[in-house]
C-alpha cells in the first residue's frame, strides 16, 4: 500500500497488493487493484497473468482465459505467458474448459523459452499435467520427476509433497485438476 502512494502511476505495486489479497481469497480486493493495473500499462503481461490467476480462482473462467491469452500476445517470449495458458488447459476445475492438447502444445512452448534461463519446476510440473490431461501418463510421470529434482535442488517454491501427489495420480492413470 505504501508503494502504491508513493508511486501510484506504476502497476507493479498494484500486481503485487492484488496477488496478496488473491492469495488471501479476497478477489474484489484483488481484482479492483489488478484491473488498476492493467489501466495503468494495458501491455503488462504479468498483470495479465495475476489477473487471470485471480479469475482463475474465483471461478470466471472465462475471463481467466481472456487474460492468460491476452498476455501470450502482449509478451509471446515470456515462457511464464504460455505457461499460464497450459496450466488453465490442463488443470481448470472447470472440465469443459480442459483440453491436454492444447495444454501440452503450450507447456512445450513453454519448456522450450524457460531452457534459456535458470530452470523453474513450476515449467516441468505443467508439463507432466498436461501430459496427463492429454492422456500421456508415462510422459507425465517423467516431467513430474523432472520437477521433483529440480524442487529438490532447490528451485521454486512448488511444495514436494503436493509434487509427490501429482506423481501419484499420474502413475495411477489419474490426471490432475484444481477440482
Amino acid at each position: 500500500t505504501r508503494y502504491t502512494k508513493v508511486l501510484p502511476r506504476d502497476p507493479r505495486g498494484y500486481i503485487r497488493r492484488g496477488q496478496i489479497f488473491g492469495d488471501m481469497e479476497e478477489y474484489d480486493r484483488a481484482l479492483n487493484d489488478l484491473d488498476r493495473a492493467v489501466r495503468l500499462r494495458p501491455d503488462n503481461s504479468d498483470a495479465r497473468i495475476q489477473r487471470g490467476n485471480t479469475y482463475l480462482r474465483a471461478g470466471n473462467y472465462n475471463l481467466a482465459l481472456a487474460d492468460f491469452e491476452k498476455a501470450v500476445r502482449i509478451d509471446p517470449e515470456n515462457p511464464y505467458t504460455h505457461q499460464a495458458v497450459a496450466w488453465f488447459y490442463a488443470a481448470c476445475p472447470n472440465p469443459n474448459y480442459r483440453d491436454g492438447v492444447k495444454a501440452v502444445e503450450l507447456a512445450r512452448n513453454a519448456m522450450d523459452l524457460e531452457s534459456t534461463g535458470p530452470r523453474d519446476p513450476v515449467f516441468p510440473a505443467t508439463l507432466a499435467a498436461a501430459y496427463a490431461q492429454a492422456g500421456e501418463f508415462g510422459k507425465a510421470v517423467d516431467a513430474q520427476k523432472q520437477a521433483m529434482a529440480l524442487a529438490t535442488a532447490g528451485r521454486g517454491g512448488l511444495p514436494e509433497a503436493e509434487l509427490l501427489r501429482r506423481l501419484r495420480l499420474y502413475k495411477r492413470g489419474e490426471p490432475y485438476s484444481e477440482e
